[in-house]
Parts: structure tokens; C-alpha cells; sequence
């Protein structure tokens, strides 16, 4: 799970342990993976260190039993989407589900990201696309069955939220820039009232 201590990667932690998969969580923040154990992740596998991004595909290998990973969500893109492709296991399934390594390059910033496509064709990799809200707005149908799983788990108790930090409504623009500097695992939540 790359980003895996962001809001959606911390659900994606949560949904994958319950379908009962092994969960490599990875981020960039040594202190935030940390609490992801409790939430369902097995492995915390560091992206980045203090000398910046960090080359992490021959872990990625290793975990496979040296043929590399099967799965790989991906909510970050850029250059650690580029080191986990290469740690993926042949026949493997890259799903993309955001990039936050580029936010701006659907709005003319920096470039997009650029996967390449001879590491998808030698491995075999099928890359998906799942952009959720899309996805159900195109079919409406998946969303009921989606959404009845989801409360059902959540009425056991079995997923939950992360509210790692709440910031009072006044203090709006500190809370905006404590999620946009990733302070935080999981979620922010602004309140109307004093926290």
C-alpha cells in the first residue's frame, strides 16, 4: 500500500487485512507506519529516509519470496509508484487510485506520471485504474453491494475511522495545512466547536 498512512491508504490497510491479506504498509514517515500496525498492516516498508526517496523494490522482492509482490495500491504515483513496479512479481495487478505526488498535474503543474510501459509488458503487470467515485457514478449499481459491506463491518466494529488530530473551526487553515504536509496518519477532523 503505498500512502498507505493517508485517510483512504489507512482504509485500504483496514479492507485489505479483513479480506485477509498480508499488508505491506509504506509511507514516508517512520512514526506514522508505526501506527498502522493496529489498524492491520504486517510489514511498514519506509519510502523515503532523512536523505530523501529511497530505493525499496529489493524489499518489495524479498516479501515475495524473492519474485516480488502481487498486489500494489497505489494512492502516491511518481517515482515510488516507478521503485514499487519494479519490485512486483510477474503477472502482478499495479492499482491506481491517486496521485499525490502530482496534484497539480491534472491542472497543467508538474507532469504527469509516466509508468513504463517495458516493465508492465516484461512482468506481465495488469495496471488498473480505480477511480471509486467514477466508478459508481457510471454504474450505480456497485455501490449498494460496496456500501453494505462497508456498514456491516463497521457495525462489528471490525473498520473504523482514523482521527489521528482535531482542529477547532477557527483554526481552519492550520488543520488545511496539517493534512497538505501529511502531519498526521489517517484523518483530520474540523469541528465547529473548541476541540
Amino acid at each position: 500500500m503505498l500512502g498507505a498512512t493517508g485517510s483512504t491508504g489507512l482504509a485500504a490497510v483496514q479492507l485489505a487485512h479483513l479480506l485477509g491479506a498480508t499488508v505491506i504498509a509504506a509511507g514516508r514517515n517512520a512514526a506514522k507506519l508505526e501506527a498502522l500496525r493496529e489498524h492491520g498492516a504486517s510489514v511498514l516498508l519506509r519510502t523515503e529516509d532523512d536523505a530523501g526517496p529511497r530505493r525499496f523494490r529489493d524489499e518489495l522482492k524479498a516479501l515475495g519470496d524473492g519474485r516480488g509482490v502481487d498486489v500494489v495500491y497505489d494512492a502516491v504515483g511518481g517515482p515510488t509508484s516507478l521503485e514499487a513496479l519494479r519490485g512486483v512479481a510477474f503477472g502482478a495487478r499495479f492499482v491506481i487510485v491517486g496521485w499525490t505526488s502530482t496534484p497539480l498535474a491534472a491542472r497543467g503543474g508538474r507532469e504527469a506520471n509516466v509508468l513504463p510501459t517495458n516493465l508492465i509488458l516484461m512482468k506481465g503487470v495488469d495496471v488498473l485504474g480505480s477511480p471509486a467515485a467514477i466508478a459508481v457514478h457510471r454504474e450505480p449499481r456497485l455501490r449498494e453491494r460496496r456500501l453494505a459491506q462497508i456498514l456491516e463491518w463497521a457495525s462489528d466494529g471490525r473498520l473504523r475511522p482514523v482521527v489521528s488530530q482535531v482542529f477547532p473551526f477557527a483554526a481552519l487553515p492550520e488543520a488545511l495545512r496539517a493534512k497538505w504536509d501529511s502531519r498526521y496518519p489517517g484523518n483530520i477532523v474540523v469541528h465547529p466547536g473548541p476541540a
